[in-house]
């Protein structure tokens, strides 16, 4: 019986992997070496020119984006300070709220994270990770960066987590 599961479970990773791939894409799937195979089976994804970006079908204003950057990104001391909402009536934008830097597991590397923004009447705030490297099956090292607009209901950081930690190689 313990076999048995074993390889329900090894046939179950690899339908959620391939399910991250379209056989016939020839756009981004195929220049994106990351993709997130557990939202890839409930939300749709949209293929753009630098990555691949998972939506929730309840909320288009909730997304999980695999962006594919050119090259390494700097090493910040400190998260940036949470941006405010702005509106113009000003000269100059509220400053921005300190935070603390969150961390997830990618692909077995520790990866921080942070909130960008408060979002605004027409955006959830959204969430970002540092540029960070993964080799993929090729052996080339890329660059990538996850963000992810969430509309911060209960549990909103471990659910932000969960769906960093299941990012895999496509």
């Amino acid at each position: 019986m313990n076999n048995m599961f074993r390889t329900f479970a090894a046939l179950t990773a690899i339908s959620l992997v391939s399910s991250c791939v379209d056989p016939g894409a020839q756009s981004a799937s195929q220049r994106v070496s990351l993709c997130q195979p557990g939202l890839a089976m409930r939300w749709s994804a949209q293929e753009e020119s630098d990555g691949v970006r998972y939506v929730d079908p309840k909320s288009s204003l909730t997304f999980f984006f695999i962006r594919k950057m050119a090259g390494p990104g700097p090493v910040l001391g400190q998260p940036p300070r949470i941006q405010p909402m702005y509106s113009g009536e000003t000269p100059q934008p509220p400053p921005g709220k300190p935070q603390f830097w969150k961390y997830t597991k990618i692909l077995g590397q520790t990866v921080r994270w942070y909130q960008e923004d408060e979002g605004s009447g027409a955006d959830f705030p959204a969430f970002v990770t540092e540029v960070f490297p993964i080799t993929n099956a090729q052996g080339k090292r890329e660059y990538y960066k996850i963000v992810v607009c969430h509309g911060m209901g209960a549990n909103y950081v471990n659910e932000i987590d969960s769906w960093m930690r299941g990012v895999a190689l496509r």
